[in-house]
């Protein structure tokens, strides 16, 4: 059996017992999701966008360009109101910056249904 195929079985699988989207699910969609809202702006940013990508150091995202970001990773992931206070805030004050793996972090633990 094709390695990909089984992979996916196994995270439909994974899925249909309750578990979320994997890592390895969630980090190339997010990747695809930023070069497709990065594409049509000069960014300066010529590398290629991964987990350690940074969006306001790297992507040069201001405020509005992550509310932006977030709209669309809840329509992508299909999921409303997730709590990215959680994300870009620490200690009352939001964060300087985030990873993109960050984000898929975040979004793992969003996405796995309680027990």
């Amino acid at each position: 059996m094709d390695q990909s195929l089984n992979n996916r079985s196994q995270n439909a699988a994974a899925s249909a017992e309750g578990y979320g989207p994997s890592r390895e699910e969630i980090l190339p969609r997010l990747i695809d999701l930023l070069t497709d809202l990065t594409s049509d702006c000069d960014r300066g940013f010529s590398g290629g966008i991964g987990r350690e990508t940074r969006l306001v150091a790297d992507l040069e995202f201001d405020s509005v360009d992550v509310v932006q970001f977030a709209l669309l990773i809840e329509e992508r992931f299909r999921r409303r109101k997730l709590p990215f206070e959680k994300l870009l805030m620490a200690d009352g004050r939001y964060r300087d910056d985030v990873t993109v793996g960050e984000v898929a972090e975040f979004l793992v633990v969003c996405l796995t249904p309680r027990a």
